[in-house]
């Protein structure tokens, strides 16, 4: 199968931020949610998914949400 050379993924939302130094979990939410339903997008653990299927040469993630 061949490979695409780069894949761009940009998300923009609310954000938030675990505490240092596990920056990895930076997610996305709605502006909606609530802390008893929480769910989140998770930025780098979704574009290094990506990463790993070995679809694309280079993945790059932006990411522009308040923390």
């Amino acid at each position: 199968m061949p490979r695409g050379r780069r894949l761009y993924l940009f998300f923009a939302r609310h954000g938030l931020v675990p505490p240092p130094p596990d920056a990895s979990g930076c997610a996305l939410v709605m502006a909606d949610a609530r802390a008893s339903s929480l769910r989140g997008l998770l930025g780098f653990r979704a574009a290094n998914a990506m990463r790993l299927t070995g679809l694309f040469e280079e993945v790059m993630l932006v990411m522009n949400c308040c923390a």
